[in-house]
């Protein structure tokens, strides 16, 4: 039986691989909302419908986030890379004690993390290219509106210099030097956008 004055990290540590990827699973719900991840862990614990071999790891999570909001420090889940570093290891000690039911369970635990770590590789590009796709189309809508709204202005500008009775040439010439460089920084601020700067040409 284990010691309850075991620490948390150290019982863990004595779980099976799944039941180690369940806490983990958890403890990084926790990060993200932990009063949530207290709820609805507790609702599973309620329906009982958390898996007999599951119900361990789930008893320590639920220790564990409640220690952290009461001061301590909640144990950091392992990340992917630590996690197959860890089960690649005890592969390797199984191999070498002999131990075939471990080996074969470690190896399909293995794989089956190889197949979730593609997956979400997968995922995360498919995210990636989404957000790049639009913040590309952002930044060209706003360059468009900032384009359409100095076009407007600037017409306006020279219309008005026009109506003062100065002919095209003189109109445009006025707006260049009085009101270019203070329309353009009046439109930066409307559409929120900059234009890129030319390169110095030395």
């Amino acid at each position: 039986m284990t010691d309850m004055n075991t620490p948390i990290a150290d019982r863990v540590s004595q779980m099976s691989q799944p039941a180690q990827m369940y806490y983990n699973q958890i403890l990084k719900q926790a990060d993200e909302n932990i009063f949530l991840a207290i709820k609805d862990l507790r609702k599973s614990q309620a329906d009982d419908s958390i898996e007999p071999q599951y119900r361990d790891a789930a008893n320590l999570a639920l220790v564990a986030m409640t220690a952290h909001l009461n001061g301590d420090s909640l144990p950091r889940p392992k990340t992917d890379a630590e996690a197959l570093q860890d089960m690649q290891s005890r592969i390797a000690e199984a191999a070498a004690a002999g131990d075939r039911e471990t080996y074969d369970a470690l190896r399909a635990g293995l794989a089956h993390v190889a197949e979730k770590a593609i997956k979400a590789d997968a995922l995360q590009e498919e995210r990636l290219a989404a957000l790049e796709s639009n913040r590309q189309a952002f930044a060209e809508e706003q360059a468009g509106r900032y384009e359409t709204m100095l076009a407007s202005t600037k017409d306006m500008e020279i219309q008005k210099a026009r109506r003062m009775g100065m002919d095209s040439k003189e109109a445009e010439a006025f707006y260049a030097e009085w009101s270019e460089k203070t329309t353009e920084l009046a439109v930066q601020r409307a559409t929120g956008y900059t234009p890129p700067r030319a390169p110095i040409e030395e």
